[in-house]
């Protein structure tokens, strides 16, 4: 009688430690299933946000161009018997979707149009519908290669403006499109899209499109090879394999167009170099009022780590002259930091006497350096460079202007929205107004006004 009402007090306690453990993983699953929902709630806040303020947008914009609209379907209709062309794209979560735009003429007439994006204005019906977004990755077709992470991309809806677009405008598109699609999706916000589109109205404004681009081309009689980052990367670390007479390179900005009108030696140095690259916005202002376009805005800062990347466990050394005590030194640890398969020869100050200039460059010699990176400053560095360049034995040498500054630490960059912008240099005339504020503000306005002048008498020399 006690062994049995043992057992069954034993039983019954273990039944309910079992309901006890049962209650407590329902109340986790509960929990993990709430975290789920708010998580998915979270997301689709800002989602249909977007939304409400895609279409809010769109339909007062449809009303408001509606003339505008009527407008260029007739004229569609009179030039080439249809309003309408259609093309399929890939729309969220890749489903086909879509799209028209206005059947525009071709000629010359049309192609303004097409540059002010008069054709892509039913793409505002698209956005009210919701196939389109303002902000988004750019509308793929059916069929085109798909990278890794495209399902994460589609997600999103398909935008009118596109962060790749922006960079490309402004010349800065270094990487590859689904990079700049991967930043947007992994930082996509209501603040990500308004300043985006603050930079789109920006660069649509202030930034030329592309055009035909010459391999070369000439600002001021100072030639230019109009390469892209990607292809000087190439062209530099090809330099670096060859076995041959040491090579000059220069990154020519406006302030150093500026410096050759009043620098003869400094102009003459620049014509006799082969390997001269367009750097910042000045130079493609100045291709544009040329009648020109630059490729790509090929500056030291953004082409350093891109070519230290190249050179990594290739046995190449680079040797960094210049910057003030210390400078040198602190960019060399970062290399080894970020790049630790790219060798450092050796480093030391700009500021040396012309009763030391031999030991420099004997140094720079005996470490053996295939690269050297001399940061004086314009026109010193340059200048110095070529009167010295028969006695190196590197393989190339190139005038980096302040770019140790920038990877020491010592001054900080313009953010990458501003770069975007093309306005890098309103940055750094923030940070350092006495210093540049005659270079930026006087400089850049004479630098344009000497190329306008100066396109406009070589078109007047042409006329017969």
């Amino acid at each position: 009688m006690d062994r049995s009402a043992s057992i069954s007090s034993q039983q019954f306690a273990r039944a309910a430690a079992r309901r006890h453990v049962t209650a407590w993983r329902q109340i986790g699953l509960a929990r993990r299933i709430a975290t789920r929902w708010r998580c998915r709630q979270a997301q689709k806040t800002p989602a249909l946000l977007k939304r409400c303020l895609d279409a809010t947008l769109a339909l007062p914009l449809l009303l408001l161009l509606s003339p505008v609209l009527a407008t260029v379907a007739t004229l569609c209709w009179l030039t080439t018997g249809r309003v309408l062309r259609a093309r399929t794209v890939a729309g969220r979560r890749g489903r086909p979707a879509t799209l028209f735009e206005f059947s525009l003429p071709s000629g010359r007439g049309s192609g303004l149009l097409r540059r002010l994006g008069v054709a892509r204005l039913p793409w505002i019906w698209h956005v009210l519908r919701g196939d389109l977004s303002w902000i988004g990755p750019r509308p793929l077709p059916i069929g085109a290669p798909r990278p890794a992470g495209f399902q994460r991309r589609s997600c999103d809806r398909p935008g009118v403006v596109c962060l790749w677009w922006i960079r490309q405008r402004a010349n800065v598109d270094y990487d590859t499109e689904w990079a700049a699609d991967a930043e947007y999706v992994e930082n996509v916000s209501l603040r990500q899209d308004l300043g985006i589109a603050a930079r789109a109205c920006w660069v649509r404004l202030l930034h030329p499109g592309r055009r035909i681009a010459k391999p070369r081309i000439e600002v001021l009689n100072t030639p230019i090879r109009n390469v892209s980052m990607d292809e000087a990367v190439n062209e530099l670390h090809e330099l670096l394999l060859t076995d041959g007479p040491p090579t000059q390179v220069a990154f020519v900005n406006a302030d150093c167009v500026n410096l050759t009108c009043r620098n003869s030696d400094y102009a003459n140095c620049l014509r006799t170099v082969n390997w001269n690259y367009a750097d910042g916005i000045g130079m493609k202002w100045a291709a544009c009022l040329q009648g020109a376009s630059v490729r790509q805005n090929v500056n030291g800062t953004d082409l350093f780590p891109r070519l230290l990347a190249a050179l990594e466990d290739s046995g190449q050394a680079v040797y960094l002259l210049g910057g003030e005590q210390g400078v040198s030194a602190d960019v060399a640890r970062w290399i080894q930091r970020r790049f630790p398969g790219a060798h450092v020869a050796g480093h030391e100050h700009g500021y040396f006497d012309e009763g030391s200039e031999q030991e420099v460059i004997e140094r720079i010699n005996r470490s053996g350096a295939d690269l050297l990176l001399v940061a004086m400053g314009a026109p010193r560095q340059d200048l110095w460079i070529q009167r010295v360049l028969s006695q190196l034995e590197v393989r190339v040498a190139i005038g980096v202007g302040g770019l140790f500054d920038f990877y020491s630490g010592r001054k900080q960059r313009a953010p990458q929205w501003m770069r975007e912008m093309g306005m890098e240099w309103a940055y750094r005339l923030w940070l350092e107004p006495r210093r540049l504020w005659r270079r930026y503000l006087v400089g850049n306005a004479v630098f344009l006004a000497r190329v306008a002048l100066h396109t406009l008498f070589r078109k007047q020399e042409k006329q017969p």
